[in-house]
């Protein structure tokens, strides 16, 4: 008797209670997107981004891994110097020519949108420590707070007034300093200035092209002696035939992307002029419209 009124009970008892409540049903967990994935690995300035994607983080224009080891082998100074860079674009010249260099590496560039992105580049490759980099304003001239023992410069004279990139020059590094500079040379004042933009952003007739003895004796004139001057155009050639030909894979993802996200159209156009103008200047030098010299100079002890 006992045992059907326990299991009468325990039936009733089942009828009443309420019923567990189901488990909360788990949110999926949803990851980024491919278009969300596309505009974070070509987020920032168009024109910066496109130059990245073309030759290199840091790099505003395809590096010359040769040249600046090279470079930095003919300064000898103490680590509590500095050399400088003149055209540190967003940071890879700096944070490549400091790992051959034990004393201070300061990056100048007169593009003021470089600065932001060269600094988050030299952190990001940790060095930090003994690098930066600052915008500098090359038409009105003042001299650096602490001068440089040696400079190493890559086309400022074809980008800027050669006159007021010399006297930067010159009251930027110490007396006996040396500086290296590379610069795109007509090899006769009568030679035309060659077809199709060097720059990206700047036409050539507002360039200022000079012949090898024009700019060296611009050298002479700034208060520099000119020590050496190379020939460099076969250099030239080999680094930009190696980064054009290294485009094609670059472009075929950043077009991908670019569907996935129109809105980094603007990436892609840029992209194409920094290879057009690559590929005008390998036509230039090919052609032997344009040669590529070297001049190492050391600046006269007279203003320290």
């Amino acid at each position: 008797m006992k045992n059907l009124m326990k299991n009468v009970t325990s039936q009733f008892s089942g009828m009443v209670s309420k019923p567990k409540p189901a488990p909360p049903a788990r949110a999926k967990r949803r990851g980024p997107s491919p278009a969300d994935l596309a505009l974070a690995k070509y987020s920032g300035d168009p024109a910066i981004v496109a130059a990245h994607v073309a030759w290199g983080g840091g790099r505003l224009w395809p590096a010359d891994p040769g040249f600046e080891q090279r470079a930095c082998g003919s300064f000898h100074v103490g680590s509590d110097k500095i050399v400088g860079i003149l055209g540190a674009a967003t940071g890879g010249p700096v944070v490549a020519m400091s790992a051959h260099l034990s004393c201070f590496v300061f990056g100048f560039d007169w593009r003021s949108a470089a600065e932001v992105p060269a600094q988050e580049f030299i952190k990001a490759a940790g060095a930090g420590d003994k690098t930066s980099v600052r915008t500098i304003n090359l038409d009105t001239v003042f001299p650096l707070q602490r001068k440089c023992e040696g400079m190493i410069a890559v086309e400022p004279v074809l980008t800027r007034s050669q006159d007021h990139v010399l006297d930067w020059l010159r009251l930027a590094i110490s007396g006996g300093g040396q500086v290296i500079l590379e610069e795109p040379s007509l090899e006769h004042q009568e030679q035309q200035v060659p077809k199709g933009q060097w720059f990206v952003d700047q036409e050539n007739e507002n360039c200022f092209w000079k012949t090898p003895a024009e700019r060296e004796m611009a050298l002479k004139l700034a208060g520099f002696s000119v020590q050496k001057v190379q020939e460099t155009t076969g250099i030239a050639l080999r680094t930009l035939r190696t980064a054009v030909a290294s485009t094609d894979q670059a472009f075929a993802e950043l077009s991908q992307a670019t569907e996935l996200a129109p809105i980094l159209q603007p990436v892609t156009e840029f992209f194409k002029k920094e290879v057009d103008a690559a590929k005008n200047r390998l036509n230039a030098l090919e052609n032997g419209d344009v040669a590529v010299y070297r001049y190492t100079a050391i600046k006269h002890r007279v203003d320290g």
